[in-house]
């Protein structure tokens, strides 16, 4: 009787322990998967910066910053397709270091703030 008792008890515990894991992972909020350009990129000036999230995203403001921290006006308004994000580029962007700003809401309706620096041309050295 004891060691079936003791069965019980530790089957519950591991079912509890087990189903708080299932519940953490679905409360966690949208992360950045990739991105095209790639974090610290170097390169051709995008005609579009592509954001993958780990779960389907509403984009709620982007905003496109230069060297100087200014934001630039050269963005269109983003689009989300699921979990892909698609900023268009609406100003052909000369050579130097610019900063992404994003806040999107996940699909727990939690908003989430991020950057992604990209380089047009070579990086200064």
């Amino acid at each position: 009787m004891k060691a079936m008792s003791r069965r019980l008890v530790v089957s519950l515990c591991l079912g509890v322990f087990a189903s708080g894991i299932a519940a953490s992972d679905a409360l966690a909020h949208a992360k950045l998967l990739s991105s095209l350009p790639a974090k610290d990129a170097e390169g051709a000036a995008p005609a579009e910066i592509v954001l993958t999230f780990s779960e389907a995203v509403t984009p709620a403001v982007v905003t496109l910053a230069g060297e100087n921290g200014r934001e630039i006006k050269a963005v269109g308004t983003p689009r989300a397709d699921g979990a892909t994000l698609h900023v268009p580029v609406t100003s052909k962007l000369a050579p130097g270091r610019y900063t992404l700003s994003y806040r999107i809401a996940g699909a727990d309706t939690h908003a989430v703030n991020g950057t992604l620096t990209f380089v047009v041309g070579k990086a200064a050295p």
